[in-house]
């Protein structure tokens, strides 16, 4: 894949993923590459043809393990939080237009 799409790519879904904040660290002045690690699990799964499903329960895996919000799902409702990463899903498509092919 070429070098220059994967970083454009990447850099079009960290600024959803740094809209989206779940964790609130943006907003408190965390730097831009705070959440890098869903931005990548996002973009290459993307890349990878998974379905939402194996993506949100990639994302809600990194959010409560390596970012530490254990039970994220009990401080923000399910259904809420599920909605919100079906949304900042559906928003990563849209950007990423043209997938790499294998």
């Amino acid at each position: 894949m070429e070098r220059t799409k994967y970083k454009s790519d990447f850099n079009k879904i960290q600024n959803l993923v740094n809209d989206f904040d779940i964790c609130g660290f943006v907003k408190s002045g965390s730097p831009i590459d705070e959440y890098e690690n869903l931005a990548n699990i996002l973009l290459s799964s993307i890349y990878n043809n998974k379905s939402k499903l194996e993506i949100e329960n990639k994302l809600i895996n990194e959010i409560e393990n390596y970012y530490g919000m254990k039970n994220i799902e009990n401080e923000i409702s399910s259904e809420k939080l599920k909605a919100e990463i079906e949304k900042l899903i559906n928003k990563a498509e849209l950007e990423i237009k043209n997938k790499p092919s294998h």
